[in-house]
């Protein structure tokens, strides 16, 4: 059986199974994920000037990429992506086996939105009353490590295919810093979802999910694009994505920038950087939702896919001008 096989089956009983991960099988996975993609050669990822793999991550110019918008706890749309004919005639996960395709997720994998208010609130409740693990946290829970468990298994099966951004909700810790702040929207997700960790699996379990989350690169090129989270606050040269892990002010500024927040010139000044001589480039987000299936920014070179109602996504062909109208999808 091939990796895309051996790894259906994975997410078959990822998908299926009712309890929350075992804390052991947790976090060795979350350890071979970040060794590996600290491993990865610098064509993947390139070094940094201390020998760290770098914030860029290289996808492959010869091949279509998928770009996928903010996860949030949606299992269902992550299993209908991979189970889907999205790039061609091939569901997702075969036209990976086959190398045929790539995948970009654009980060966000914890803390389910709108689809999940009412079980925030009803989990912000049991919080205040000293349960950190009552029925809906653990549901949550549930979903959020489903989805980022099948992230990982994707990464370890097809490791210079698959790429998952840093979005702002990968800080399991909470913590103000290194380009992280604390979230809180509908209760006080980050919190909750910290005390959660540390109740149900230990310091232990919580430092190793945190280690991979920081091991995740910042930004990606394909041949005819790039990407980050968030809109750009700046233009940032190459070099400095590259050195950029831990940098409080470009981590930020590459997944907490607002709507509106983007210096002029950010999006045409980095495509002209990373893309120089591609003239049909564009520069892809997510972070805020968006509705109609996306919207077009910086004069329409910067396109926001996060729409979970249409379900979005975009297909990144290597040898024609992407067109939002044609290759923007709805996963249905």
């Amino acid at each position: 059986m091939g990796a895309a096989g051996s790894l259906k089956e994975a997410i078959a009983a990822i998908v299926v199974r009712e309890n929350l991960p075992d804390g052991a099988e947790l976090t060795a996975l979350a350890r071979e994920t970040a060794a590996v993609l600290e491993s990865l050669p610098a064509q993947s990822r390139p070094r940094s000037r201390n020998g760290q793999a770098g914030g860029l991550f290289e996808l492959p110019a010869d091949r279509p990429s998928l770009v996928i918008p903010d996860l949030h706890a949606r299992t269902g749309f992550l299993v209908d992506l991979l189970g889907g004919a999205w790039c061609g005639e091939r569901a997702t996960l075969d036209a990976l086996g086959e190398g045929s395709l790539s995948l970009l997720f654009l980060g966000d994998g914890f803390h389910s939105e709108r689809n999940g208010i009412e079980r925030w609130l009803s989990a912000w409740v049991d919080y205040r009353a000293g349960f950190p693990r009552g029925n809906a946290m653990r549901s949550e829970m549930r979903d959020s490590l489903a989805v980022m468990e099948i992230v990982m298994r994707l990464i370890l099966a097809f490791p210079r295919s698959v790429a998952f951004l840093k979005g702002n909700h990968e800080n399991v810790r909470n913590e103000e810093g290194e380009g992280n702040h604390p979230f809180r929207k509908y209760a006080d997700e980050g919190q909750m979802v910290l005390d959660f960790f540390l109740a149900e699996y230990g310091e232990g379990v919580l430092g190793d999910w945190a280690r991979f989350e920081g091991s995740l690169p910042l930004m990606a090129r394909g041949g005819r694009f790039i990407a980050s989270h968030a809109e750009p606050r700046r233009a940032y040269s190459p070099e400095e994505i590259i050195g950029a892990r831990g940098d409080h002010d470009i981590v930020t500024g590459l997944t907490w920038t607002r709507d509106g927040e983007s210096a002029e010139g950010s999006v045409s000044g980095m495509l002209e950087s990373f893309l120089p001589g591609v003239e049909d480039a564009f520069y892809f987000g997510g972070h805020r939702i968006v509705g109609g299936g996306y919207a077009l920014r910086a004069g329409g070179r910067f396109v926001q896919l996060h729409d979970p109602v249409n379900r979005s996504v975009a297909r990144v062909a290597a040898d024609a001008a992407f067109n939002p109208e044609r290759d923007v999808r709805s996963v249905k």
